[in-house]
């Protein structure tokens, strides 16, 4: 099964797609992880509502955020970084 590792800026209605789909079973996989750059985003609180693990890395919680990226989707042991709804370019 592909463990995934969404990463979303705003209120997660991407990721939560993303979920439905799964629970379907339209997609063989499992939301592994969900990085949101801004602490104050929805689909923090939806993931952290749901188990699903969750984390907050920003230029203001990272000196440097795309090794901080990496090292969380390798950490939860990702197969796929999916960009869902995240707004900032990624390195």
């Amino acid at each position: 099964m592909l463990r995934l590792c969404a990463l979303a800026s705003g209120r997660g209605s991407n990721v939560q797609a993303i979920q439905a789909a799964i629970e379907r079973g339209d997609l063989p996989a499992t939301l592994a992880l969900v990085i949101s750059n801004n602490s104050r985003s929805g689909v923090l609180a939806w993931a952290n509502e749901r188990g699903i693990p969750c984390a907050h890395i920003s230029g203001k919680t990272h000196p440097d955020e795309g090794i901080a990226l990496r090292e969380a989707a390798t950490g939860a042991d990702a197969d796929l970084l999916v960009l869902a709804g995240y707004m900032k370019q990624v390195h």
